[in-house]
């Protein structure tokens, strides 16, 4: 099927300027409704359900044809009285936060940007655990067709990059390379990110439809595999290997239940451990036990793109994990001032055991 070259005024398209203006009305309504969301969350209703075992239930959203590391993290029986409960597949980062913040999931997981917009607009969640990050086997890359004249970050002024959601991961590395090239505000400006499902991105930079795409997972292999594209720029070649988003629980949730909080960013923690340090085709084939347990009618290929966890850490957040994006959230007006890093989270409830390494 053909893919459209997307207009000027397509609603796909939204220049930076424009988008701001955009964040900050979104901010505003958004903050009512999660102030909304959790001024009605009692502190009887933040207790979660238990079960006849005495459980903690924990409502959370999944991905399909992927294994989380929670998810993970129960199959290995990491999850110390906790039962999890599925609620179908989250649309993105930002959406499973937001749930978090508004009472219709425990936990959720984003992009440390989208971690620190929901808390500046008012939401009372706290970061717990890092859960993905970028290393040399797994990162987001920005690519060109490999004919095309664009070889430096100034060539993309007037230029469109599509990526798969806006206000992320993929904008603030974009926005941080062009920065960081010397290009002003105002240059930075005239390159228009266009929303674009990764699927669709590949060839949508073949076919000229857009001019640059960041690609990441299973999307970047195929766009690959199927040629016709160049990288210019990965993540990594900014930052080394870090994390790049976190899980977050609401505030009055750990208050009531501090038990399930530990258990759970613990339970992460060492699911990713357990992945970083078994060989990819172990981590792979434990995935393909879990999808196909649970019955919900995915597919399998996309599990052999598996490549690393991302993460160096075991998923310990560290202030430099939401400071790294300082300047981009400060140039998109998230912030205003220097970022207060221990606003936005917390390592306490992973076990000093867990990080010694005396749980295995």
């Amino acid at each position: 099927m053909a893919l459209p070259r997307f207009p000027a005024t397509s609603p796909f398209f939204h220049a930076p300027a424009s988008r701001r203006t955009f964040l900050h009305s979104t901010l505003a309504v958004g903050t009512m409704g999660l102030l909304a969301g959790c001024g009605g969350t009692s502190a009887a209703s933040s207790a979660a359900v238990k079960t006849a075992g005495g459980a903690t239930v924990v409502r959370y959203q999944g991905s399909p044809n992927a294994v989380t590391y929670l998810e993970l993290a129960e199959d290995l029986g990491y999850l110390e009285g906790v039962q999890l409960q599925w609620l179908g597949n989250t649309t993105s980062g930002p959406q499973d936060i937001q749930s978090v913040a508004t009472g219709a999931a425990d936990i959720g997981g984003a992009f440390a940007g989208a971690v620190v917009k929901l808390i500046e607009a008012g939401a009372a969640v706290t970061a717990v655990s890092n859960y993905y990050g970028s290393d040399a086997q797994t990162f987001q890359g920005l690519f060109v067709a490999a004919d095309s004249h664009i070889t430096t970050p100034r060539d993309l002024v007037g230029r469109s990059v599509a990526m798969n959601t806006l206000g992320a991961h993929a904008e603030a590395f974009v926005s941080t390379w062009l920065r960081r090239a010397g290009l002003s505000e105002e240059e930075i400006a005239e390159v228009t990110y266009v929303a674009l499902p990764p699927n669709d991105t590949g060839q949508a930079i073949t076919r000229g439809f857009v001019d640059a795409g960041v690609l990441g997972g299973i999307a970047q292999d195929v766009a690959l595999a199927q040629g016709g594209i160049r990288e210019l720029v990965r993540d990594t070649d900014l930052f080394g290997g870090f994390a790049g988003g976190q899980v977050v629980l609401r505030d009055d949730w750990i208050e009531a239940n501090p038990d399930a909080s530990t258990s759970v960013a613990t339970g992460i923690f060492r699911a990713v451990e357990w992945a970083t340090d078994q060989p990819r085709e172990t981590v792979i084939a434990r995935h393909t036990e879990i999808i196909t347990a649970r019955g919900r009618d995915e597919k399998l290929e996309p599990l052999k793109h598996w490549k690393s966890s991302g993460l160096t850490d075991g998923g310990r957040i560290r202030d430099e994990d939401f400071t790294r994006w300082q300047d981009w959230l400060r140039t998109t007006r998230i912030v205003e001032e220097d970022l207060d890093p221990v606003k936005y989270y917390t390592n306490a409830f992973i076990t000093a055991a867990a990080v010694s390494g005396a749980v295995s």
